[in-house]
């Protein structure tokens, strides 16, 4: 899987504005590949922020949650993120 707005074959159909439609993209992905209950999730650099990011907006999909040198700084207070489909350096509150 690779990331909207990043290398790779993903197409991004609707700009994402700040973090929820990134963990909201992140849900659609799961339910497309029926991941029925409670699913581990672990995430490496930017991929432990996504599933940081996940795991606080979708608690109750994760089983457990692994998260390896995560690539950003979850903020108690939120920022927006420039326009376009980007994400990363939007912070959740």
């Amino acid at each position: 899987m690779d990331c909207n707005g990043d290398a790779g074959r993903s197409i991004c159909t609707k700009p994402m504005a700040d973090s929820s439609d990134l963990a909201g993209w992140l849900d659609e992905l799961f339910t497309a590949l029926d991941l029925a209950g409670k699913i581990n999730l672990m995430g490496l650099s930017y991929g432990g922020y996504l599933a940081a990011l996940y795991g606080l907006h979708f608690p109750s999909r994760l089983r457990k949650t692994v998260l390896l040198a995560p690539g950003e700084i979850l903020r108690a207070r939120p920022r927006k993120t420039p326009a376009g489909c980007g994400g990363a350096g939007e912070a959740v509150g």
